[in-house]
């Protein structure tokens, strides 16, 4: 039987290919190129198919939303580790007290080291963005004392 196909590339020191010698009346090389331009094309198809186009402003957009997604996380598993607290806005020492079952208005203050060297001018406590209560330094002074919850911000402005 004869053998229909030949070496191609050998002279140019090329990498030897067996191409079919009946093909369709053109010249090994020929055909080798329309194969790598018909790689190229469908490489290229593929690549817009499954890749997809992506503009740069919804690249942009993704990017954004995953690094709001990741801060979300983060701020999630950060306040799941922390003890409840009562945060105290004003002129103190520690704005940030923990919070025990027995907190009140002014073992919050006195926890926070109030550094005002007058009595307050107005005492604000919010709970869950509500204003709970409201009240002067000296309401206090004179045994108006409030309960407080895990997560109530007090504000004392002098």
């Amino acid at each position: 039987m004869m053998n229909n196909y030949r070496p191609v590339g050998r002279n140019r020191g090329e990498r030897s290919a067996t191409v079919p010698v009946a093909a369709v009346g053109v010249s090994p090389t020929v055909v080798k190129g329309r194969a790598f331009h018909f790689v190229c094309i469908l490489c290229s198809a593929a690549f817009l198919l499954l890749g997809g186009c992506v503009s740069k402003r919804e690249a942009q957009l993704q990017a954004r939303q995953a690094y709001a997604a990741g801060q979300a996380q983060a701020a999630a598993q950060w306040q799941a580790q922390r003890l409840p607290e009562v945060i105290v806005r004003g002129p103190v020492q520690n704005q940030i007290v923990p919070w025990t079952e027995d907190m009140t208005l002014s073992k919050a203050i006195v926890d926070a080291v109030y550094t005002g060297y007058m009595n307050p001018l107005l005492i604000r406590v919010t709970r869950n963005g509500q204003i709970v209560t409201q009240m002067k330094g000296i309401d206090l002074l004179h045994g108006q004392d409030v309960p407080l919850q895990a997560g109530d911000i007090v504000d004392v402005v002098p």
